[in-house]
């Protein structure tokens, strides 16, 4: 084999290995980032569900006390965006 085909295959070798690797970086910074997104979001609406069971259960409690209206107050915080941060 001549010199300059093992330096070319050499070099192909090493470019093919590098952009391997970049694809997998990117692609893997890119899962990681969305997953991320997903664990926020599931932690907003878990926030959500049980505010909204707590609202609820305040609602059944009025009723059942035979407490005359207005009913609970709606909590200001379930008016935010689905988006938002939990408090």
């Amino acid at each position: 084999m001549s010199t300059e085909l093992v330096v070319g295959l050499s070099s192909a070798v090493v470019a093919a290995v590098a952009a391997l690797l970049t694809y997998h970086a990117a692609t893997r910074s890119q899962r990681v980032s969305r997953m991320a997104r997903m664990e926020r979001r599931q932690d907003v609406l878990e926030y959500r569900n049980r505010r909204l069971w707590m609202y609820c259960r305040q609602l059944v409690d009025h009723i059942y006390q035979h407490k005359p209206p207005p009913p609970p107050a709606w909590p200001d915080d379930l008016d935010d965006d689905e988006d938002a941060q939990p408090a």
